[in-house]
C-alpha cells in the first residue's frame, strides 16, 4: 500500500460516527399518540378561556419506551392545573421541585446528565394549586424546549418539546405546544429543537484500529526518510 492510500485508509477510520441507523423523528401534533389527539393551539386547543377540561390521554406517544403516554390538563376551576404530565415511561427533566420542568435552548443537547427525570405531576405541571395556592412556572419564551426520556429495557431515547408558557395571560396561564421530535438510536442525545441526529463517538474497535494505524504509518514514514537521506 502507497503513502496516499494509508492516509486514505486512515481518514476514512477517524470518519466513522453515529451508526449509520441514527434519525431524529418529528412528532406529529396535530395529529398526536392514540387516538389521535390535536394538542396545538392555545392551551392544547381547550382554549383560553374560564371553561376547559382535562386532561386529553394521548396514548402511545413516545415511540422507544413503554408505550409512552403524555397527557394535557387544562383545568381553569378551583385547582387552576395547566401543564403537562406523563407515563408508560415517559418523563421530562426538571430542575427539582414543583413545576420545575427545564427549558432547554435551541441546540442544547438533551441527555442523563445535569437533570432529573420525573413524571410526577406536582412536578411536569406549569401552573399546580394544592389546595387553592396557586404554584407556577416562569415564563418560557419562543425558542425552548422541554427535554424527553423514555426507557426500555437499560437503554433510554430521549426527545424535545418545542413551546410557549406565558403564566399571565389569564388566571391559569397559557401554554401552546409547537413541535416535537425523538432520536430513534438509544442512549444517544439530542439537540434540543434538531432534527439531525448528534455524532455518536467512535466505536472503542474503531478508535483502537485507527491509532495502531496511525503508529504503523508514522514508523513507514520516518523509514523512507532515512532512506531517502
Amino acid at each position: 500500500m502507497t503513502i496516499g492510500a494509508s492516509m486514505t485508509a486512515f481518514t476514512c477510520m477517524l470518519s466513522i460516527t453515529a451508526p449509520a441507523e441514527a434519525a431524529v423523528v418529528s412528532l406529529d401534533l396535530t395529529n398526536a399518540g392514540t387516538p389521535g389527539q390535536n394538542i396545538t393551539g392555545v392551551n392544547y386547543d381547550f382554549g383560553s378561556g374560564t371553561s376547559g377540561g382535562g386532561p386529553k390521554i394521548v396514548n402511545d406517544w413516545f415511540p422507544g419506551g413503554a408505550n409512552g403516554d403524555l397527557a394535557v390538563r387544562y383545568l381553569p376551576g378551583t385547582e387552576l392545573w395547566n401543564g403537562l404530565n406523563t407515563g408508560g415511561g415517559l418523563k421530562i427533566a426538571m430542575t427539582g421541585g414543583n413545576v420545575s420542568s427545564k427549558a432547554y435552548a435551541l441546540n442544547e443537547l438533551i441527555s442523563s446528565t445535569g437533570v432529573i427525570w420525573s413524571d410526577n405531576w406536582s412536578e411536569t405541571l406549569f401552573n399546580y394549586a394544592p389546595g387553592g395556592t396557586q404554584q407556577k412556572r416562569a415564563n418560557i419564551g419562543p425558542g425552548n424546549y422541554l427535554g424527553l426520556q423514555s426507557q426500555i429495557g437499560s437503554d433510554y431515547y430521549y426527545g424535545w418539546l418545542e413551546l410557549t408558557w406565558n403564566p399571565s395571560e389569564v388566571t391559569s396561564g397559557v401554554a401552546r405546544l409547537l413541535s416535537a421530535a425523538y432520536e430513534t438510536t438509544p442512549n444517544l442525545p439530542i439537540a434540543a429543537g434538531s432534527f439531525t441526529s448528534v455524532p455518536g463517538p467512535l466505536p472503542i474497535i474503531g478508535v483502537a484500529a485507527a491509532f495502531a494505524h496511525s503508529r504503523r504509518l508514522r514508523a513507514r514514514l520516518r523509514t523512507g526518510s532515512a532512506t531517502k537521506g
